[in-house]
């Protein structure tokens, strides 16, 4: 009886890079960094001959950052940062503008295997945590931009697009004023756990089969500052249903914000259903020649940078322009703004609206392969192999806001008008809520319901 042994090994690495990417004026640099860092450590055991043991746990993170510092300026012998100033064919002036970005990531991995080994049957079995965190971040544009063109002027016979556009610049009179509000922040979580068992089964010295399945749950991506939103289609039609029923511009799904009043945190129920079967072959179908096949299921996780947009608009990141063709708002001064204190929410006010289907199914590939194998000569071999890929539940961008063609206004050809709030939802204290209800511009549901297939021989 051979000695237990044991095994163990660790590692840590890290990286830095920087590049700047000038700008048209001194100090409008773009900078960015990045910072990937990597440990783990592992540990194989040999209890007895015929069992094994592996261990591994990892971290992983990526940093990157990206973007115009905002600078500092020198008001009244005071360092204050200023809005950004466009004025047209002049190069930047003022503040950056927001715009920055910083993407930090991070990965925990933990998992452990047993192999036995019983006659002709190699059992294996194991489990996996997986804990993803995906934490983008984006500077809002707070202080605002201010559009400066010719023709701008206190008198509103002046705005007919003559003059100069750097006089309405030094007058501090601007075409348009825009700003966005809300932390740009998503504290994104994931937890995955996976468990499997499988035998390879030597049936013969010529067949060998392998059997298993794994099953896999993962709760979707959830914003633990809850900032992300939803929308619920199940007291409408569809949007089918409404243009065949020509009920245009009438209907308006209901807007939640993710984890409160009884939603669920990631914006949409846990799929509890992500059974994998496995299943492998070999085969020597007589000598020289080797048939061998294999299929599964496999299950993949909802694209982060689409989960992301959940928070691009309600409850939590908010753009507001202002405009005027007759009297422009004005930035008069340093420290005073055109913006009034709180953002105004409410049925004439059109925002964006997204949201995941609340009761998609996880996305998965059923994928096959097949080969055949025969020996030519002493040193020659032939194969013909094939691969399929079937999957389903694929996400998919879907606009339900589109209006059919016509010439009336594009409210009443709607789909869907707007969203109904949820009862008692609670909105950050620089959005005022007006009525039961918001406009939409564009509402796109991110449902999984898309295919794909490929086939190679």
């Amino acid at each position: 009886v051979a000695a237990p042994t044991l095994t163990m090994f660790g590692r840590y690495s890290v990286a830095a890079e920087q590049d700047e990417s000038p700008g048209l004026v001194p100090g409008r640099a773009s900078i960015g960094k990045t910072l990937p860092q990597n440990a783990a450590y592992g540990l194989t055991w040999t209890p007895r001959a015929r069992i094994v043991n592996e261990f591994r746990i990892g971290f992983n993170r990526m940093r990157y950052s990206n973007g115009v510092p905002e600078p500092l300026y020198s008001v009244n012998n005071a360092q204050t940062p200023l809005p950004y100033f466009k004025v047209t064919s002049y190069a930047d002036m003022g503040g950056a503008g927001g715009g920055g970005s910083l993407v930090r990531n991070n990965t925990y991995q933990v998992y452990d295997n047993w192999s036995y080994q019983a006659g002709r049957h190699l059992f294996k079995a194991g489990g996996e945590f997986l804990r993803l965190e995906y934490v983008p971040i984006s500077a809002p544009n707070a202080y605002g931009t201010y559009q400066f063109s010719s023709g701008q002027s206190a008198l509103a016979s002046a705005t007919d697009g003559t003059g100069s556009q750097l006089a309405s610049f030094l007058l501090g009179y601007s075409s348009t004023a825009s700003r966005s509000l809300g932390g740009g922040r998503m504290d994104g979580h994931q937890p995955n756990g996976a468990v499997y068992v499988q035998d390879q089964y030597r049936v013969t010295s010529k067949l060998t089969l392998d059997l298993g399945v794994r099953y896999e749950i993962a709760p979707f991506l959830a914003d633990q500052r809850g900032q992300t939103m939803g929308l619920d289609f199940s007291k409408v039609p569809t949007a089918q249903a409404i243009f065949a029923s020509g009920q245009t511009g009438v209907f308006q799904p209901t807007f939640f914000i993710c984890g409160q009043n009884g939603r669920p945190k990631g914006c949409a129920y846990t799929d509890k259903n992500n059974f994998a079967p496995r299943l492998g072959l070999a085969w020597q179908v007589v000598p020289k020649t080797v048939f061998r096949l294999g299929a599964g299921i496999y299950y993949s996780l909802t694209d982060f940078s689409s989960v992301s947009r959940l928070t691009n608009s309600l409850p939590a990141n908010i753009a507001q322009t202002l405009t005027n063709s007759t009297f422009a708002p004005s930035y008069q001064g340093y420290g005073s703004t055109v913006f009034p204190a709180s953002v105004v929410i409410s049925p004439a006010v059109s925002v964006n609206l997204y949201s995941l289907d609340l009761n998609q199914r996880t996305s998965y590939a059923m994928q096959m392969s097949s080969s055949i194998q025969r020996q030519i000569g002493k040193s020659g071999v032939m194969e013909v192999g094939y691969l399929g890929t079937l999957g389903l539940k694929l996400q998919q961008n879907v606009q339900v806001s589109n209006a059919l063609p016509g010439s009336t206004a594009v409210a009443g050809r709607r789909a869907y008008v707007g969203a109904l709030f949820t009862p008692d939802t609670v909105f950050p204290s620089y959005i005022n809520v007006q009525g039961g209800s918001v406009g939409v511009g564009t509402m796109a549901l991110l449902p999984n319901s898309a295919q794909s297939n490929y086939h190679a021989l």
